[in-house]
């Protein structure tokens, strides 16, 4: 997995890497909606984000000498909407996919999702939540008590 690639577009250098937690929030917002269908295929990568690729180009590279922090994605995004080309934008998300192992991350993932959900069940079977009477008193059910109405 590559560390870091540094980019040349129009006359500015930028470079990407492996996302940090602040860009994987701003890229699921600007991803949101986005309807990705095939990540293995980098046009309809491009055909699923039209006009949010350039705000999510500005995500995932950073000028050089800018933390991604500090960078402001809507004036970077003009930026690179105009100084890129096609060739610029593949390039880059084909070097995204070496900078990011999503799969690895998310097989990752699902592996603690699984131990965080079989620690719940277990936790759930050791109290006795399932299937189980309440550890409170109970009280009756107005269908069980007698009426408090007049009697003969």
């Amino acid at each position: 997995m590559k560390k870091e690639t540094q980019y040349s577009f129009g006359g500015k250098v930028y470079r990407q890497g492996a996302l940090v937690m602040g860009q994987v929030k701003q890229l699921l917002t600007v991803l949101d909606g986005a309807g990705l269908t095939d990540i293995a295929d980098p046009f309809a990568i491009i055909r699923d984000l039209g006009d949010r690729m350039p705000r999510a180009l500005a995500v995932v590279l950073t000028p050089e000498g800018v933390s991604p922090r500090d960078k402001d994605i809507e004036t970077l995004a003009k930026e690179l909407e105009f100084a890129m080309t096609f060739d610029d934008v593949l390039r880059v998300i084909d070097d995204f996919f070496g900078c990011n192992d999503l799969l690895s991350l998310l097989a990752r993932f699902k592996e603690i999702a699984g131990r965080v959900q079989e620690q719940a069940k277990a936790q759930m079977r050791g109290n006795g939540s399932i299937g189980s009477s309440p550890s409170w008193p109970g009280a009756t059910s107005p269908s069980a008590t007698t009426s408090s109405g007049d009697t003969p």
